[in-house]
């Protein structure tokens, strides 16, 4: 066994060798050198990242500014509203980092800027090594109009990044300063005790086993060490194999212990992700087959409809005063279940919602009803209206929605009002200008006004500058997304009609919802359409749908109007007819879902034959006309007698 030093030995260890460095001298050392390196790492990290930080958050504000002015130009820029394309711009401006801001068409040519070096500047080029430029397209509908330039200033960024440079420079001199200090106190309060326990320890070695330690240095803790290891030499060897098997066993079990908990941690973690993502899995695939099993029920029940429909229409014309009222209910309840097959198929295809002459009392009535019947019972909800109102051309589901949010927004600002809460839902008509939207090429002269007023907390006026903005919100985490009031404004945007909000901390809210009027009751224009003359001779049809019914009752619509009528119960046979007539057809009614040739087969079909063919599709599925190419026009199904023969004389009168 290797030999310990003994007390022999003592006296020359008791000084540290010549060129040594003592425990005081290298803990100084090392400390210094660290504190420096800290130092130095803080003076040099933090400001440029800082900085880095300060033009990122710069740039994503930029890029946030650029979007939303990108969307409100995009209508001036599509209808040539320069006016409301100036205010759009000057909003973007009122932000202190917008140094300039222009909008370009297509071809580059510069439309409108603001904060520009001269009126014809087109920001070409690179930017001022002090700014940044953001660049977004403007598109509307779908059509690109062209794109807008966003200059932002970075002074402000590089004056804060040169503040916080002097800040840490001085952070980090006091932090070396003081550091230096510290560890020469500090060195000497450790050092001190070493010296007086190996003085301790050499008394101990007699035969005191408390106290024991490797050698691993030469200074005063190797001079400890020393006198430890004089205390291990006087143990028994069973002893040291009895206590070496004690501590091996317990570290194996610790970290057998450690390494099971951390298996089973992980199983555990593995086996909830895995069902998780089963259960999405499981979501996604059932929502797929609702919404395939929604088309296709819809695609099916809307030939009903159409069959029904057409067969009531066709029945009113020729039927008994006696049995009109039975029949018109029965047309009335069947425009209904078309409406409920529509509404599923824009819930879950995200079609566009079709609009059409409607009472908005009957709404914002049924949703203060609605409301009376689901919030708290203290809230007192009332309607107030001033007169008659005229119809408004809309969508009723999104109107529904749109007062449903305005009211549930309402509901939680009551939610802590002291007492007597209110809701107060306003109906009345009102002139054009008053309109908040501003001056439009073409405003409505009047508008069907609805007020919805609160009592509640109210909003302060930096809460109503961000107010439609998508996923902004100020009701706790769980209570709202912020898409609310962004999807209130959208769809009054849709309906040509407008918002807008006043509001007091502690007194309460009221939002003014404008929707245009229609002056002319056109629903009545439909009811007396399929009475109106027709001209005889207008020409040839082919009708082109598997359903015979459907065929039957299209030709009973067009024959009376003067047409000529053509059928055909599949795709092939469509094709034969229109080759067999070299030119004779003057347009193609075209069923979409049909078994074997569907119908964009024969449409394709049908434009290698004659690229000029006419054709119109009538389908129970929401498309448009967009969606496929050489179509001259979308049908939807269920259709009235006065709609197929609007939309035939339509597509023959198209050039």
């Amino acid at each position: 066994m290797p030999k310990h030093p003994t007390l022999a030995d003592a006296p020359s260890l008791a000084r540290i060798p010549a060129g040594a460095l003592g425990i005081r001298a290298k803990l100084i050392l090392v400390t210094i050198l660290l504190i420096g390196l800290i130092s130095l790492f803080i003076y040099l990290f933090f400001p440029a990242r800082g900085e880095h930080q300060a033009q990122a958050a710069l740039f994503a504000k930029g890029r946030s500014i650029a979007a939303m002015t990108a969307y409100n130009v995009a209508p001036a820029l599509y209808f040539d509203d320069p006016e409301t394309l100036e205010e759009a711009l000057a909003s973007a401006r009122q932000n202190p980092d917008v140094v300039s801001v222009a909008v370009r068409d297509t071809a580059g040519v510069l439309v409108l800027g603001q904060g520009l070096a001269s009126p014809t500047d087109p920001l070409e080029g690179t930017v001022d090594p002090e700014s940044i430029r953001i660049d977004e397209p403007v598109a509307f509908r779908g059509v690109r109009l062209g794109s807008l330039a966003v200059i932002l200033s970075l002074v402000e960024v590089r004056a804060e990044t040169s503040r916080n440079r002097r800040a840490v420079a001085v952070v980090s001199l006091l932090i070396f300063t003081l550091g230096m200090g510290a560890i020469i106190a500090v060195s000497g309060v450790i050092t001190r005790p070493l010296n007086r326990i190996v003085a301790t320890a050499e008394r101990v070695a007699s035969g005191d086993l408390s106290e024991r330690a490797p050698v691993t240095s030469r200074d005063e803790v190797g001079l400890l060490a020393v006198v430890f290891n004089r205390m291990v030499d006087s143990l028994q060897e069973a002893r040291d194999r009895l206590e070496e098997a004690n501590r091996t066993l317990e570290l194996r079990v610790s970290e057998r212990t450690g390494d099971l908990q951390r298996q089973i941690e992980e199983r555990l973690r593995v086996e909830k992700a895995r069902a998780q993502l089963e259960d999405q899995l499981r979501q996604a695939q059932k929502m797929e087959a609702i919404g395939q099993l929604t088309a296709g029920v819809a695609h099916n029940f809307n030939n009903m409809l159409q069959i029904i429909l057409t067969s009531l229409e066709l029945a009113r014309l020729t039927a008994p005063s006696e049995v009109a009222e039975p029949l018109r209910d029965a047309f009335g309840a069947t425009m209904r279940a078309a409406d409920m097959v529509k509404e599923l198929l824009l819930f879950g295809r995200r079609t566009s919602a079709s609009k059409a002459p409607m009472s908005v009392e009957a709404v914002v009535r049924e949703v203060a009803a609605m409301c009376q019947a689901t919030f708290d019972r203290r809230i007192t909800i009332e309607v107030v209206q001033s007169g008659a109102l005229p119809p408004v051309l809309a969508n009723e589901g999104q109107l529904r929605q749109a007062f449903l949010n305005l009211c549930i927004n309402a509901r939680d600002a009551l939610g802590e009002a002291r007492d007597s809460p209110r809701l107060e839902l306003e109906l009345a008509t009102t002139a054009g200008t008053e309109f908040p939207g501003g001056p439009l090429a073409s405003p409505a002269a009047s508008y069907v006004r609805v007020r919805v007023q609160d009592n509640g907390t109210g909003m302060d006026a930096a809460t109503l500058q961000h107010l439609y903005e998508p996923f902004f919100t100020t009701k706790e985490v769980g209570r709202g997304t912020g898409l609310g009031l962004a999807t209130v404004y959208a769809i009054l945007q849709d309906h040509g009609g407008g918002i807008a909000c006043d509001s007091t901390p502690g007194e309460g809210t009221t939002f003014r919802v404008y929707l245009p009027a229609v002056v002319d009751d056109i629903s009545r224009g439909a009811e007396a359409a399929p009475r109106t003359e027709t001209t005889a001779a207008a020409g040839t049809i082919l009708v082109v749908d598997d359903e015979e019914p459907i065929r039957r009752l299209v030709q009973a619509v067009l024959v009376p109007r003067g047409y000529r009528v053509l059928a055909a119960a599949d795709g092939p046979e469509a094709l034969a007819l229109y080759q067999a007539q070299s030119g004779a057809i003057s347009a193609v009614l075209l069923d979409l879902s049909m078994p074997g040739m569907s119908g964009a087969e024969v449409l394709s079909g049908l434009l290698r034959l004659d690229p000029k063919v006419r054709v119109l599709i009538a389908t129970g599925y929401g498309v448009e006309a967009a969606e496929l190419a050489g179509a001259r026009g979308i049908l939807h199904k269920p259709f009235a007698a006065v709609e197929v023969a609007e939309a035939v004389a339509r597509v023959l009168e198209a050039e």
